[in-house]
């Protein structure tokens, strides 16, 4: 049952990080278009932005779950019944680290690709 409360409260809480994430979303956009406009097309390139955008800009990580979170924990002591959840929101937060870097390579490696690439899968 904690698993289901879990997954209902991300439900809720993932309108709020798409409000709070929204300029970083709209930062990411223009600079993906920056870089397409400036050919900048290396794998390196792509690699970086998705390992900054998911540091940024997972939905589990933020400050409330990685910084609030445990000091709360701390202070409550080790008896309190939040204390037995950290380690699910530990897999949590991996598990939104992994998607978001997968989504932003993918985007991209979508927006970034050169048009030769994209002409190369059409058939002729």
């Amino acid at each position: 049952m904690d698993v289901l409360a879990t997954l209902v409260a991300l439900q809720l809480l993932m309108p709020l990080w798409a409000v709070l994430a929204s300029p970083l979303l709209l930062a990411s956009w223009w600079l993906l278009r920056m870089l397409r406009r400036h050919r900048v097309r290396s794998p390196w390139a792509m690699l970086a932005f998705a390992t900054a955008f998911s540091l940024l800009g997972a939905p589990m990580p933020t400050p409330i779950i990685t910084i609030l979170y445990p000091h709360a924990l701390m202070l409550m002591g080790p008896e309190s019944p939040l204390a037995e959840r950290f380690p699910e929101m530990q897999i949590w937060r991996l598990w939104s680290l992994a998607i978001t870097f997968v989504v932003a390579f993918v985007l991209a490696w979508l927006v970034l690709r050169t048009e030769t690439q994209s002409d190369a899968h059409e058939p002729a």
